[in-house]
């Protein structure tokens, strides 16, 4: 019983985190009302950057033939999936602070002070807003209307500031392929 009821706690933490970012996106409401379920809310957050892994969707399997089967779950497992789940949480929590303290991004030649691009996540609408200085191009995406464009603007958003914190340029061209 105690590593059935492990198995639930573990997967109720996941998903509150999930909730809570996306409540601080101020996304939850879009998931809500169209009764996104726990996969829809993990697609998202991978498709954004965060997470590439199909071991939360294994530990979901788990948790559903369990749940669905009355399999009881290995000890052994147990123990990986409490580790997985306490790094996918706090990588989670780790989102949520850069975005809560960075919501805007600037990049630019500091020499001249030229912007050359600005990102800015737009907490009421929500939306993303991009501007290209140079040719002052202006995008903007939202994330009811343009679901993709929305997602790309994210993932953009939060590799620029890890750019700024300790990734390279390679790194983020790789990302952006």
């Amino acid at each position: 019983i105690h590593l059935i009821n492990c198995v639930a706690h573990l997967k109720r933490a996941i998903d509150c985190q999930l909730d809570i970012n996306l409540y601080a996106l101020n996304i939850y409401k879009i998931f809500q009302k169209s009764n996104l379920k726990f996969a829809r809310k993990l697609e998202f957050f991978r498709d954004i950057g965060i997470f590439n892994s199909r071991t939360l969707e294994r530990f979901n399997n788990v948790r559903n033939k369990m749940e669905h089967y009355y399999s009881i779950p290995k000890f052994e497992d147990i123990e990986v999936y409490f580790d997985l789940v306490t790094a996918f949480v706090a990588l989670l929590e780790s989102m949520l602070r850069q975005l809560i303290n960075m919501s805007e991004i600037n990049l630019g030649n500091r020499d001249t002070d030229n912007e050359i691009l600005t990102i800015q996540y737009v907490y009421d609408e929500p939306k993303i807003a991009v501007v290209l200085g140079v040719e002052l191009i202006e995008a903007q995406a939202n994330v009811k209307e343009d679901r993709e464009c929305f997602l790309y603007f994210l993932k953009l958003l939060l590799l620029f500031y890890k750019r700024e914190n300790f990734s390279t340029n390679e790194h983020l061209l790789r990302e952006l392929k």
